[in-house]
């Protein structure tokens, strides 16, 4: 996990995307920005699949918590059927002991994991979005430049015709 999270640190995904989008800035911008979409989509795939692997350990563990729950209800209710005598509180307990154990591990699994898993997303959200607006940036600037050589092949070509 710790892996997965420094490796937002790395400008790697944005200069291959970046020289990728300079690569090709003679396409045209719509084109251009589809092209640089399909490669975003491909670098954020390994960000989300932690994500997802967290969130389902955080919906898994409470459910196995409660199966060990059921489960040590159960022994409890078993003990009590083979007991012919009064039930006293220790002939059930570890049975209940068994069962509120069970519902705090996977509690105790289940609530880091969700923040963590919440807490991942919302950085890899981040950093998808910062390399976005960069290659938004990026990719306008492409324009603007060709904008300011046709501005800038139009003036000479006026000047050209007053001097003649």
């Amino acid at each position: 996990i710790l892996g997965w999270f420094f490796s937002f640190r790395k400008e790697s995904h944005y200069t291959r995307l970046a020289n990728y989008l300079q690569d090709n800035r003679q396409l045209p911008k719509a084109l251009r920005d589809e092209m640089v979409a399909v490669m975003l989509s491909e670098v954020q795939q390994p960000y989300y699949t932690g994500v997802r692997g967290l969130r389902l350990v955080s919906v898994i563990s409470p459910m196995l918590g409660l199966l060990g729950t059921i489960l040590g209800i159960i022994e409890a209710f078993k003990v009590i059927s083979i007991h012919t005598g009064p039930v006293s509180p220790n002939m059930i307990a570890t049975g209940l002991w068994e069962a509120m154990l069970t519902t705090a591990v996977g509690l105790i699994i289940a609530v880091p994991s969700l923040l963590l898993s919440n807490l991942f997303n919302v950085l890899a959200e981040r950093s998808m979005d910062r390399f976005a607006i960069k290659l938004n940036r990026l990719s306008l600037s492409f324009e603007l430049h060709e904008v300011d050589e046709k501005k800038a092949s139009i003036a000479v070509n006026h000047e050209a015709k007053v001097a003649a």
